[in-house]
């Protein structure tokens, strides 16, 4: 098997030790899955805090949280028992030193298909509290954030769905999304953009129903069993604004950091007075946005969107 350079020595030989039992390489010899997995178990645990992510029988197992794709910087190991047996194979891991920024970023996306699998609340405290450290100008820290799950966040969908599906065109916006008129370069991004995702979610561009279709899928988070409502006082300024958008972002990062995927989501201002009425803000905060959060559903198309070339938004000067 392939090892990566950067695992620390101790973690090395518990793996070879673990391919000797036949548990990651191809062996003769029987060992059940609970064996290799509680093995593996261990070897999260005691190498200094290292994150592994396994298959068994082809099924994925999550015993620590990956970001969705392994890093490449990650060993990438898959081993098919030639004896048919059940076979466990590492496919990542990460030493204690965490995720590479790089890497986070890189595989940051808008997912529009989420699975069911829950996800622990002691992660969601772990990556909010972290993301306090985020940029605020002046310390302000301008947000307001309400975490809706469970049963809320079900009737949140479905009183929300009812609402698109019947042709409700939503609340008064608060502010404009995006700018009355676009020209370019940002409208050809915006319009490239559309297309892309329509065709990921399976809508003709041209379906007359496609605003209310589009709706009703934003609506139900995608499938997501966690959405984090963004509010900011009304009080605050563009200065403010900006500062949730670092302070967003950075919670998207960290989510990537424990396997999690986002989807950020202005949607949800169509129906700030439903989702006001679910997590009883008052009239004094202003709803910014939604992030749905979760784990990616396996199997469904997957929209990675462009990007401008550097240089044509960036410029050194002295340099």
């Amino acid at each position: 098997m392939r090892l990566n350079r950067s695992l620390n020595p101790l973690f090395q030989t518990m793996v070879r030790a673990v391919t000797v039992a036949g548990c990651v390489a191809p062996s003769s010899r029987t060992v059940s899955r609970d064996f290799c997995a509680a093995v593996a178990l261990v070897l999260a645990v005691l190498a200094m805090r290292v994150r592994v992510r396994v298959r068994v029988d082809g099924v994925q197992r999550h015993l620590c949280r990956l970001p969705g794709d392994c890093p490449s910087t990650a060993g990438n190991v898959w081993r098919q028992r030639e004896d048919g047996k059940p076979s466990l194979s590492v496919v990542g891991w990460e030493g204690g030193d965490g995720v590479d920024v790089y890497e986070a970023v890189g595989s940051r996306r808008a997912v529009r298909a989420f699975s069911d699998e829950p996800v622990p609340k002691e992660v969601l405290e772990r990556v909010l509290a972290a993301a306090t450290r985020a940029p605020s100008s002046g310390n302000l820290q301008p947000w307001h954030v309400y975490v809706v799950t469970g049963e809320p966040l079900a009737e949140l969908k479905r009183r929300a769905t009812a609402r698109a599906r019947a042709g409700d065109p939503g609340d008064e916006r608060e502010y404009p999304i995006y700018p009355s008129e676009l020209t370019s370069p940002y409208l050809e991004r915006f319009s490239s953009a559309a297309s892309q995702r329509y065709t990921a979610l399976g809508i003709d561009r041209d379906d007359p129903d496609r605003p209310m279709k589009v709706a009703a899928l934003n609506s139900e988070a995608f499938g997501a069993p966690i959405v984090l409502f963004c509010y900011l006082d009304r009080m605050m300024g563009p200065g403010q604004w900006g500062d949730a958008g670092m302070y967003l972002q950075t919670v998207m990062l960290l989510l990537r950091a424990e396997g999690l995927h986002s989807c950020p989501q202005v949607m949800w201002t169509m129906y700030r007075k439903t989702v006001s009425q679910t997590v009883g803000s008052d009239d004094g905060l202003v709803l910014f946005c939604g992030v749905s959060v979760g784990f990616e559903k396996e199997g469904v198309p997957r929209l990675r969107t462009g990007r401008a070339d550097m240089t044509e938004t960036v410029s050194f000067i002295g340099v």
